[in-house]
């Protein structure tokens, strides 16, 4: 028996963005929002001043110093900064960080004690916070659908994830237009994200016949699509497909949760400052043939979505793949350290994963990072 609910109401599709418009209609309650971005993009491309006279007579607090993994101390600052303007709707727009910042703010603030009680699961969630909207301007993380906000405790060199349905956004607003500027770097890193997203969903223990139909329409259109956006950036049918990539993507994870490629990446993303759709790139192969190894029944189907005939085939492909993105696989030459080896590794070894299509031993983890530092796939 299977039970499927979705809180997140989406509207989709080019144009989408004006429909902010219709913000004080739909919330006749409010009359303080805060604005959560990055520091610069959103800025620079017109849509911090294009919101903000779209949602007139509303006041906008903006707050811009989201950063690229965004710190429990960067959530707790924009929490002081929503309290003090008696905020009563957070608007994230931007990428992953921006959305996972907006969403955990909106629910923090209806809540006591510290966001890193919540972050060590010394505390849940237990109630709706301020009403939340997402905008992503990335088809990435695909966390305007997802229960996830990701953060970092820089002190502990600890990256992980906060699981709550009271952090799912009440709306989100994808229009697809938004990603055209967007560098091409940020789009091999969204792909990758995606990509991952899909296969570790649809090898996800807890995976079904919902979310693996999902993660192979997202796997399909992201493998398709992304070299396309990739090397004409004007295509904006392909950006449209990348974002209904990231959703197909977001609905399946939203329900499995992801796997050890993710787990695996955290380390890179902590400790050198790898983007986190480039540090899942330098796993995704390894930790595919290690599972298809040990669990096939698992890996197998989703050779059909590369039209790979076999494992290796399969390999090859997302290997040629990857790098017409332009992302390195070497870690060297992205500067990780081979002295770091030791300390890497346990950081991996130490974060819970429950969704393997195998139980991985720390000899697993060992062996896998191995393939990842002599460059198996680079």
């Amino acid at each position: 028996m299977y039970v499927f609910n979705y809180p997140t109401k989406i509207i989709f599709g080019v144009g989408a963005f004006n429909l902010v418009k219709k913000i004080p209609e739909w919330y006749k309650s409010c009359s303080q929002i805060l604005l959560v971005t990055g520091r610069k993009s959103m800025k620079k491309a017109g849509y911090v001043d294009k919101f903000i006279e779209l949602v007139k007579p509303l006041r906008v607090e903006w707050y811009n110093k989201v950063e690229p993994n965004p710190t429990l101390q960067n959530a707790e600052e924009a929490a002081r900064v929503a309290k003090e303007v008696n905020a009563d709707l957070v608007v994230a727009l931007g990428g992953g960080s921006a959305m996972d910042l907006g969403k955990a703010v909106a629910t923090y603030c209806k809540h006591k004690g510290k966001l890193k009680d919540y972050f060590y699961k010394k505390k849940k969630f237990t109630h709706k916070g301020l009403s939340c909207i997402c905008i992503p301007s990335t088809p990435a993380s695909s966390s305007e659908i997802t229960k996830y906000s990701v953060f970092t405790d820089p002190d502990a060199e600890l990256k992980r994830s906060i699981s709550s349905e009271f952090l799912q956004a009440e709306l989100a607003i994808i229009d697809p237009e938004i990603s055209l500027t967007l560098p091409n770097y940020q789009l091999a890193c969204s792909a990758l994200d995606i990509l991952c997203h899909a296969i570790e969903s649809y090898w996800s223990k807890k995976s079904n016949f919902f979310t693996k139909q999902q993660a192979l329409s997202a796997a399909e259109l992201v493998y398709k699509n992304a070299p396309l956006a990739y090397h004409d950036a004007s295509l904006l049918e392909a950006k449209v497909n990348l974002h209904k990539a990231s959703m197909f993507a977001g609905f399946a994870f939203n329900i499995t949760g992801t796997t050890s490629v993710h787990s695996c990446s955290y380390p890179f993303t902590v400790l050198y400052g790898i983007p986190h759709g480039h540090a899942c790139a330098l796993f995704l192969l390894p930790m595919m043939k290690f599972f298809y190894e040990k669990a096939p029944e698992k890996v197998s189907p989703l050779l059909r979505a590369f039209d790979a005939d076999d494992i290796e085939e399969c390999l090859g492909l997302l290997r040629e793949w990857i790098e017409s993105l332009g992302l390195e696989l070497n870690v060297e030459k992205l500067g990780v350290k081979k002295k770091d080896f030791s300390k890497i590794l346990s950081m991996i070894v130490k974060v819970n994963k429950f969704n393997d299509p195998y139980d991985m031993m720390p000899q697993h983890y060992e062996s896998v990072l191995e393939s990842v530092f002599r460059g198996e796939f680079a």
